[in-house]
C-alpha cells in the first residue's frame, strides 16, 4: 500500500512541476517574443543608418603615397546618390601625413544638383584634410562663376556642405550687374 501512496503523491507532483515548468517557458518565451521584435527593429534601423551614411558624400581618396608624389591628377567626387559634386585636377599630390595631402595646381570645378557647372576654384598651393573633407589654403585663391569672380589669400573650403570662407584682401568683381539688378530710376526733382 505505501508504494501505491507514493504513487499518488509522485503522480500529482510530477504533474505539478511539468505545468509549472511548462507556465515557466510561456513567461520566458513572451520576452523572447518581445526580443525578436526589439532586434527586427534594430535590423530595420540600423539599415536605414546605412542608407543615411551612404547618401553622405564619400571620403575623398588621393592615390598619393608618402615617399611618392603623385602628378596630373583627375579625380570625380561624387555624393551619396552617384551624383557628380566636383571634380579635381591635381597638378602635384604629396602625403603629408595619414591625414593631409599637399595640394599644387589645383583646379576645383563644383556642380549644380542638375549636373551643369557651378564654379571653378583655382588653388595654387593648398591643404585637403582627407578625414574632415576641408581644403585649406594661405596662398592666392580665385573662385569663378559665370556671373562673378572672386579673389582672396587664404580659403577654407568643405567638400561636404561646400561651404567656405575667404580672407585677406578680398575682391569681388560682378559680370553682367545691369542684367541682374533693375536700373533703379532717378528722383524727379521739382
Amino acid at each position: 500500500m505505501r508504494s501505491f501512496r507514493k504513487l499518488f503523491v509522485v503522480i500529482p507532483l510530477a504533474t505539478g512541476l511539468a505545468v509549472g515548468a511548462f507556465a515557466l517557458q510561456k513567461e520566458e518565451e513572451k520576452p523572447r517574443t518581445k526580443d525578436k521584435k526589439e532586434a527586427a527593429k534594430k535590423v530595420a534601423t540600423d539599415k536605414a543608418d546605412k542608407a543615411d551614411k551612404s547618401k553622405e558624400p564619400r571620403k575623398i581618396e588621393i592615390p598619393v603615397s608618402k615617399d611618392h608624389d603623385a602628378k596630373g591628377l583627375k579625380i570625380p567626387y561624387f555624393d551619396g546618390d552617384g551624383k557628380k559634386q566636383m571634380f579635381f585636377t591635381i597638378g602635384v599630390a604629396s602625403k603629408i601625413d595619414e591625414e593631409h595631402v599637399g595640394l599644387a595646381e589645383t583646379q576645383i570645378e563644383t556642380f549644380e544638383d542638375d549636373g551643369s557647372s557651378e564654379m571653378t576654384i583655382d588653388l595654387p598651393q593648398s591643404v585637403l584634410n582627407v578625414n574632415t573633407s576641408v581644403i585649406s589654403t594661405k596662398k592666392h585663391v580665385e573662385i569663378k562663376r559665370d556671373d562673378f569672380s572672386l579673389t582672396g589669400q587664404t580659403m577654407e573650403f568643405n567638400m561636404k556642405t561646400k561651404q567656405g570662407t575667404l580672407g585677406g584682401g578680398v575682391k569681388m568683381l560682378i559680370y553682367n550687374l545691369e542684367e541682374e539688378v533693375p536700373a533703379t530710376p532717378t528722383p524727379k526733382v521739382p
